[in-house]
């Protein structure tokens, strides 16, 4: 399989790169980390058949996702998208797709050799992924949305940074209600739930699963 991997990347980039792979042909394609299913609705409606997993146990989004699906093609089965709870697997047998990507996924994932073994695993011989996420070198974080957020080393400094960013410019509801709220929240979120690392790192590991690797950063 192929792989790219970008520092940062748009949707528009994984449907463009799927429609040069296809060159006209309707491929089995899995969206790994599916999420509201924005993307893959995209490749459905261009005749794909588009098969989703989600690490989050919200039955709720992948039931309205399933019905969206339902709704736009006959084609789309129950059971297209399901829900995963193991981040260390993926839930579907092996050689089952020309082609996968993971859209901002990856510096989420803890254990990477192990989602790049499963990848490898689910993929034909043929077949493509597609990796888009920020590098530990991308300056900018962008969930938080402050630059050099995650270079800071976990705790009070950083929260201090969090914190006083939240005072000037605001860092939305949905992070907490007062600066020092959003600071611890963000400042968990960032030590938890992200994972970044250098390319060099990312580049040799998945060597180890993969016969090309390819870094592309000159669509960005």
């Amino acid at each position: 399989p192929r792989q790219s991997l970008l520092g940062s990347s748009m949707r528009s980039y994984v449907v463009t790169r799927v429609e040069e792979i296809a060159a006209g042909r309707s491929l089995k394609i899995l969206d790994i980390g599916c999420g509201s299913g924005e993307l893959l609705m995209a490749l459905t409606a261009r005749g794909h058949e588009v098969h989703g997993y989600d690490l989050f146990p919200n039955r709720t989004r992948i039931e309205a996702l399933q019905q969206a699906l339902a709704r736009s093609s006959a084609r789309a089965a129950a059971g297209r998208v399901v829900i995963s709870y193991s981040a260390k697997e993926i839930p579907f047998p092996d050689r089952q797709f020309v082609f996968a990507y993971a859209n901002q996924v990856f510096e989420h994932v803890t254990h990477l050799g192990s989602i790049l073994s499963e990848c490898a695993r689910v993929l034909r011989s043929d077949g493509h992924l597609i990796a888009t996420f920020p590098f530990a070198t991308t300056p900018f974080e962008q969930h938080v949305k402050l630059l050099f957020a995650h270079w800071i080393p976990p705790g009070e400094l950083r929260r201090l940074y969090l914190a006083a960013a939240a005072w000037i410019i605001g860092g939305g509801k949905n992070w907490g209600d007062t600066p020092r709220e959003i600071a611890a929240v963000q400042d968990t979120y960032l030590a938890t739930k992200t994972f970044y690392r250098l390319s060099n790192e990312v580049i040799e590991l998945s060597r180890q699963y993969f016969s090309v690797v390819e870094l592309e950063t000159e669509r960005v």
